[in-house]
């Protein structure tokens, strides 16, 4: 059974959060193998600092993470204000396999884990992409496409992005672990969207356009969910507001979210 611990910090710098988290974790047994590091925006130019130290301390030898503009944990965010997230766990022997930054080629990923893919036949991925970098789009589908892993992951988002892989701080390509069907995993879609008045029913459209929510002029019922304040500067609403539309058959709540393209105050669209 695999087993998992997490711990989070803010502090006033990386050698303190470093050791908050490593202290919060408590002593580990050899059977942790894997850990996942992630840092804010505060303490990414101290990444390679902050991972010789949790490494030598928790004596897991294999990392993967990134450096971002801000950080969740279990019901907290940190934004601004030095702080990290660090996940720790005890896998089967052999069921994952952390592989470098592919920047370009995928020759030698191919070369240097060929043999374990084929062994183990990888079911999953985390992967970490530089943000900066714009090759990235295209390594994720070649690597989607050439490997049986459904891969998951995110940007490094900030710049001068950086990524954890295996013991080092990088930057550049895609990085990452893959995990063999012998561990098992759950999935999930985070958005960063806060929902924003009440839900509408769609009573008229044309293709994708509202004209009537409720029965009322689509545009008015906008209006009143934004505020006066967002109304007298419709400039600033494309990216900030965007439109949910219920998952269907979803038992928890799930939206799907799209942004808005365009508004016709003149007709109420």
């Amino acid at each position: 059974m695999s087993v998992f611990r997490a711990a989070h910090a803010e502090a006033d710098g990386w050698a303190q959060a470093s050791k908050a988290c490593v202290d919060r974790l408590g002593a580990l047994d050899e059977g942790f193998n894997l850990g996942f590091l992630y840092v804010n925006e505060a303490l990414a130019p101290d990444l390679s600092s902050i991972l010789t130290f949790v490494r030598a301390t928790t004596k897991i030898e294999d990392w993967v993470g990134a450096a971002g503009y801000g950080i969740c944990a279990s019901g907290r965010e940190s934004f601004g204000a030095p702080a990290m997230a660090v996940l720790v766990a005890a896998l089967p022997s052999d069921s994952f396999r952390v592989f470098p930054s592919v920047e370009e080629s995928l020759e030698a990923f191919h070369v240097e884990n060929r043999d374990w893919v084929k062994r183990s036949e990888p079911v999953f991925a985390i992967v970490h992409g530089d943000s900066q970098d714009g090759r990235v789009a295209e390594i994720v589908a070649r690597l989607a496409e050439e490997t049986p892993a459904f891969l998951v992951g995110g940007l490094a988002s900030m710049a001068g992005a950086r990524n954890v892989v295996a013991g080092k701080a990088t930057g550049g390509g895609v990085s990452g672990v893959m995990f063999s069907s012998r561990v098992a995993v759950a999935t999930g879609l985070s958005q960063g969207c806060t929902p924003l008045g009440p839900v509408h029913a769609i009573t008229e459209a044309a293709g994708n356009v509202l004209v009537r929510l409720d029965g009322q002029n689509a545009f008015e019922v906008f209006i009143e969910d934004i505020g006066e304040e967002l109304a007298e500067d419709l400039g600033r609403v494309p990216g900030f507001i965007h439109a949910a539309l219920p998952v269907r058959g979803s038992d928890t709540g799930d939206y799907l979210v799209r942004n808005l393209i365009g508004i016709d105050p003149d007709k109420g669209w």
